[in-house]
């Protein structure tokens, strides 16, 4: 289960395009850059921070399992501040099953949105060559139905890193080394409300696209940015 949820992060934080060209960005108004540095800083930040986490459990637990092999001591010295018994606190509970599924919903949802737009998905917000706007599948139930599921996947990746039966929870990481593994997902998650809800983040369309005036009937039908019926 580790492993796919190393998977599941990856594929929701990890671009499923080259980014856009200069000339494609520049089209869009993005005057203070947002989408840049929501994701030049928040995505490899979620991607391989995380993956530091899953793997370090994954061999906490190998370690555990293959407790007759020479390594499998220093490894959880290693790894257990020195408390190899600490391996047995390590263990499936309910808000780890709760963030897999929050992180496998929400993973999915992103590669919904992935397929609908196709090529014209990037990290980086432009308007792309021969650009058009997609309103059919999950972006005919709110407007950035992807920053749904990612806001969905970092909480699951939080109950999964941070709860009860995690190894930060094994090793008594209440204190100031989860506070900062929290502080990191708050990050990312203060990055993406910046983007999502500062003002004028989707009047960035601009005259040039030549797709406003849809982009605004669009927004007529479906109101809500993220959750239908609240936001």
């Amino acid at each position: 289960m580790l492993l796919f949820a190393l998977y599941c992060t990856y594929v929701s934080a990890n671009p499923p395009h080259p980014p856009p060209k200069d000339a494609e960005a520049a089209r869009y108004k993005d005057e203070k850059k947002t989408s840049r540095r929501i994701f030049k800083i928040g995505a490899p930040m979620l991607r391989y921070g995380s993956a530091l986490v899953y793997l370090g459990e994954v061999a906490v637990l190998l370690a555990q399992h293959y407790h007759a092999h020479p390594l499998s001591r220093p490894v959880l010295s290693l790894l257990l501040r020195g408390a190899p018994s600490a391996a047995s606190h390590i263990r499936i509970t309910r808000p780890f099953l709760l963030g897999f599924l929050l992180l496998l919903l929400g993973t999915s949802i992103r590669v919904a949105c992935y397929r609908h737009l196709g090529r014209l998905f990037t990290f980086e917000l432009a308007l792309r060559d021969d650009h058009k706007l997609v309103t059919s599948g999950p972006y005919s139930i709110v407007r950035h139905p992807a920053y749904t599921g990612l806001i969905l996947a970092m909480a699951g990746i939080a109950l999964i890193h941070l709860g009860p039966g995690s190894w930060w929870d094994a090793l008594g990481c209440g204190g100031a080394a989860g506070d900062g593994v929290w502080a990191g997902v708050g990050g990312d998650s203060e990055l993406l409300y910046g983007g999502v809800g500062g003002e004028g983040w989707e009047g960035g369309w601009g005259v040039e696209g030549g797709i406003w005036g849809e982009w605004e009937r669009w927004a007529g039908v479906t109101p809500y940015r993220l959750v239908p019926g609240i936001w």
